[in-house]
């Protein structure tokens, strides 16, 4: 594994993967067998992960076993017993496990073509089972996901700890179809258009300011609608528009008449930020009523709302994957995924 090599170079010793493969379980599933006890103290690195793959990753080091290395790392380089030491030891073993799974994020990139990124590394000392329970947050209740692990070794066959992935069930299902597949392709939809799909194409619309994206879902079909609407009414003396996705009184007929809907049909919607650029008080209207007139229409339509995200002071950009119905909704350095019902 590329992983165990790059680790081996930032440790300056041998690691090696003495097991590995995947787990399937959800929020609640007990402590997996021949791993930590249960109460054993552990160091825990953990970082998010988002994007195309999107969960947690998670180192756990046996701390007897991690001490001497770490010490022996110091010492060749002159540093036991320095101040700064319990510093640098957990300096070590963050950047370790960042370069454990950035290296493992770039083989999938290479692999699959899929695009995800890291947060900043944090380490913990911990229960396993506490070390667990966090890996499980990205896990539903109800459904399986994945979780990837291998088990590390140091030196003399000493064991080094666990490294464990853990992917939500909508993530797993997105890596076994690239894997089939390949990525699917991307249409963006501009301010005041529309866009119709059918799986396993990936509607996006960017930078949602006041702006409100509308997305509609055939699931029976695996067929997904879009419109990144700019203005809540169309003027009068525009009587066939030639944007209808620029308004929320046109868009919603507009986008059913395209989608052709053959099962129930549900809809979400993202944006309608009050912009601190702009005028609060004109930026607030537009969004407020673009979402308001949008609800209106989806009522008259008889079309089921499954969920929003409207208002805040922040722009959103959402993808939204037919294949599985999933939303990812960016904001700031924040992804939110949902999925429409």
């Amino acid at each position: 594994m590329d992983g165990c090599l790059s680790l081996s170079e930032m440790l300056k010793t041998p690691v090696r993967a003495t097991r590995y493969g995947i787990l399937e379980g959800n929020s609640s599933a007990p402590l997996p067998p021949d791993f930590f006890p249960v109460r054993e103290s552990i160091f825990g690195v953990s970082l998010y992960i988002q994007g195309d793959l999107h969960g947690i990753s998670g180192f756990c080091f046996s701390i007897p076993h991690t001490k001497p290395l770490l010490d022996g790392i110091l010492a060749t380089n002159g540093l036991l017993g320095s101040p700064s030491g319990d510093l640098m030891r957990k300096s070590i073993l963050e950047e370790s496990t960042n370069i454990f799974v950035n290296t493992m994020l770039k083989d999938f990139s290479n692999l699959l073509h899929m695009d995800s990124y890291t947060s900043v590394p944090i380490l913990e000392s911990l229960e396993w089972q506490k070390a667990w329970e966090k890996i499980l947050r990205s896990q539903d209740f109800e459904k399986k996901g994945l979780i990837l692990y291998a088990n590390l070794s140091w030196g003399s066959a000493q064991k080094l700890g666990h490294f464990l992935f853990s992917l939500s069930h909508d993530a797993s299902e997105n890596l076994k179809f690239w894997s089939l597949e390949g990525k699917s392709q991307m249409i963006p939809v501009g301010i005041g258009n529309l866009e119709v799909a059918n799986s396993p194409t990936i509607l996006k619309a960017s930078d949602l300011g006041s702006c409100v994206a509308v997305v509609l879902y055939d699931a029976s079909q695996k067929k997904g609608a879009m419109a990144h609407v700019m203005l809540a009414k169309n003027p009068i003396n525009e009587s066939v528009p030639l944007r209808p996705g620029k308004y929320a009184d046109t868009a919603i007929p507009a986008l059913l008449n395209q989608l052709r809907p053959k099962g129930k049909v549900s809809a979400y919607l993202i944006g309608g930020a009050t912009m601190p650029m702009a005028s609060s008080i004109i930026s607030s209207s537009i969004g407020n009523m673009n979402a308001e007139v949008l609800r209106t229409e989806l009522k008259k339509a008889g079309i089921f709302i499954a969920g929003e995200e409207i208002g805040g002071s922040l722009a959103r950009t959402v993808e939204f994957l037919t294949a599985s119905g999933e939303l990812r909704i960016t904001q700031g350095q924040t992804q939110r995924i949902k999925k429409i019902i």
